[in-house]
Formats: structure tokens, sequence, C-alpha cells
């Protein structure tokens, strides 16, 4: 189901009580069905949407660690999620290496990720590697192919760790569910939390669509915003703030490190950190660990 309409559906079978005490009893079983539905959209901690794709020119299978200096020589594809965009294009890339950027919104249907994903890798044919800016994103990497070159994957199961550089657990808060993580990247996509929010408060009213945003938030104890060196982070961060005091949820910042993303695109690629995939291998969600 289209987020917006979820939104609707939700604000739609609230109570017509314009305070509180209410909860989930109060909705509908539609409503409730959209909600489920909803949650379900933000695996891995995240509710992506954008443009499809963009192109900029400029444990898996044991292997060797390439040497970094084949970051310089070898033919490389680096496909990548637009939520990572701003930062990406901030680390100096070889010349031998291609950017290209798929929608943040794929995110929300992880079948259609691992479609988009496919067709570009189908498409890779001339690259001697292939290197992927996504984490397992609820799955939608599992069984993947790389059918023309070798694949280098981060070992992670979401972006977060890419964005923050680092254990979230060293300098700020730990990574765990019960959390929304932010980013400058997130908060300039399309029909995020933050835009739906503004359009239930256009159709419903403030007080109703702090109740539709209350609803989409239960589980939710609190915000961490990833403060990257995206071009925008002042006002993305100020506009996290503004989300997290409407929804009466604490907001923590986390300095990120790009050091990560860095590695993925000029290397080392060792395995602490990435899985190796010979061509025509597919990933295997198992190596991603727990």
């Amino acid at each position: 189901m289209e987020t917006a309409a979820q939104v609707d559906k939700i604000a739609a079978t609230l109570p017509n009580a314009a305070t509180r005490p209410w909860s989930r009893r109060q909705l509908s079983s539609a409503g409730l069905a959209a909600l489920i539905a909803l949650a379900g959209s933000w695996y891995g901690h995240h509710w992506w949407f954008g443009p499809r794709r963009t192109r900029i020119e400029g444990s898996g299978f044991p292997a060797e660690t390439p040497k970094n200096e084949d970051a310089q020589t070898m033919s490389t594809l680096l496909l990548a999620c637009e939520v990572m965009r701003e930062e990406l294009l901030r680390i100096p890339t070889p010349p031998t290496t291609q950017l290209e950027f798929l929608s943040m919104g794929l995110h929300t249907f992880p079948l259609r990720l691992r479609d988009a994903i496919a067709e570009e890798l189908a498409k890779s044919r001339g690259f001697e590697r292939v290197i992927l800016g996504f984490g397992l994103c609820g799955n939608a990497l599992d069984s993947l192919i790389s059918p023309h070159a070798p694949l280098v994957v981060p070992r992670v199961h979401d972006c977060i760790p890419l964005l923050a550089g680092g254990p979230l657990t060293v300098d700020g808060p730990a990574l765990e569910k019960g959390v929304f993580y932010l980013s400058g990247g997130w908060m300039e996509g399309k029909r995020t939390l933050a835009s739906e929010h503004q359009r239930a408060v256009r159709s419903y009213g403030e007080t109703r669509a702090l109740r539709v945003l209350n609803t989409m938030l239960d589980g939710y104890h609190g915000f961490v915003f990833l403060r990257t060196d995206h071009p925008r982070r002042e006002q993305r961060q100020q506009e996290a703030q503004a989300l997290a005091d409407r929804a009466r949820l604490p907001l923590e910042i986390f300095e990120a490190r790009r050091g990560r993303l860095e590695r993925l695109i000029n290397g080392p690629w060792d395995g602490s950190e990435f899985l190796h995939f010979p061509a025509g291998a597919p990933i295997t969600a198992a190596a991603f660990g727990p």
C-alpha cells in the first residue's frame, strides 16, 4: 500500500475525541492493518522515499583483501542507496570508479529493491569489480548475483553503520530497536515521516495529525540524528529536532565519521567489514551474521 494512503487510513480510523487517552484498541481493523503494513515498511529503523536512479561519472566467500592501489586501476561500479549520495560525493573517487544511486523509496518494498539492484548488476558488463553501497536491507540482497564481476558488499544489515562510520556504542547511543535513525539524506527524501506529518496537518488539522504521528511512532522511544558531513546538515538537524519535539520524543546527536564510507569507495575491503562474492555466486543472508 502506498504510504500516503496508509497515513490517510490511520487518520480516518482514529476516534474523533480531541484529547487523549486513546490507544491502538480504538483503531478499526482496517486502520490497524494499515498500521501493521506501515510498520513493515520501516524495516531497518528507516522510512525511505525518493526518485529511482542517478548515475555519477567519475561470511561471504573467502577472498584476499584487495590491495589499496587496485582501487585506482580497476574499473569499478559503486551502486549505492541515494540516502548516502551527498556523503559519498564528498569523498575523492578514483577516475576508474563510476557511482550510481538508487532511490531511497525502494527500501519500502525489499523485493522491488532486489529487482532494481539485480537489473543494474545485469547491466554491469565491462566492470572489473562491483561494490554495493547497501546493507542486507530486509534481505533485499539475499540471493542476488553479480553475473559479470566480483562483488564487494559491506557486512552490515542497513545503512546506519555506514553513515555512522563506526559502532554507535563507542561515542554515542547504541544501535537498538525502538530508536528512529535520521540523517541529512533521509530528511531530504520525499514522503518522509516529517513531510507526511505536515501533509496530515493540512488535511486533518494539528490535533488529529499529531495523533496519527504518535500512532506511527508507537514502539519508538527516541530519535538519533546521524550528523555526517552532509552539506546541509545544520538545517536538516534543526528539522530533525522539530520533528522530535512534535512527537515529544528525545533527539540525540551522533557525530558520524566518514572513514567507513571512504573504505567503501577506496578500500581496503578487508573481511572484518566487507563480504566478497565471486562473479556468478549468490549473496547469502547468513554471511551477514546476526
